[in-house]
């Protein structure tokens, strides 16, 4: 099931993941519970301007050293068959301490098991159609970190202002158990 050519992408997302038994949401509000995403809202709008998006190359270490701990950026890689891959270009050190190994350089479909792949390429495939930054919360279902539950900031990129060629996903991780 696609989500990439329907009329609303966050729908269609939310009802896949209730379908498939996935646990998760993603929804347009932009109602951070942590605050360090709103944060990095700030700085992801700041770097747009007057532009639907701001391109990878407007994100500069100054302005993401508060977060690079736990930020993800993907390259977007269009496949000859009109398939999309995601190529990991950074890989912050919290995420390779959370999912226990390094992943930039890499493709996602070659760090995430087959089985849970579709999971994660259908929050990319929201934000491509979406176009626009999305609130994700989602609860990890792998054997060494079934534990956690995510709350992520996605957010497009833009080389030419237009074509969404990059993600840029700051995720913050707690325990579900923790919470009250």
């Amino acid at each position: 099931m696609g989500i990439v050519n329907v009329p609303d992408p966050v729908e269609a997302y939310n009802r896949r993941v209730k379908a498939e038994g996935w646990k998760g949401v993603c929804d347009r509000t932009l109602k951070f519970d942590n605050p360090e995403l709103n944060t990095a809202l700030a700085v992801w709008k700041q770097k747009a301007g007057d532009r639907e998006m701001p391109a990878r190359k407007d994100l500069d270490l100054r302005s993401l050293k508060t977060f690079i701990r736990n930020l993800l950026i993907l390259e977007c890689a269009r496949q000859p068959d009109g398939s999309m891959r995601y190529l990991v270009r950074l890989f912050g050190t919290g995420l390779v301490e959370t999912m226990g190994g390094e992943a930039t350089g890499r493709y996602m479909d070659q760090i995430v098991h087959p089985a849970r792949l579709s999971r994660w390429v259908a929050g990319y495939e929201t934000l491509l159609a979406e176009r626009k930054p999305l609130r994700l919360v989602s609860w990890f279902e792998m054997p060494h970190i079934s534990y956690l539950k995510a709350e992520s900031l996605m957010a497009p990129l833009s080389d030419d202002g237009k074509t969404v060629t990059g993600i840029f996903v700051l995720g913050t991780f707690s325990s579900p158990h923790a919470e009250t």
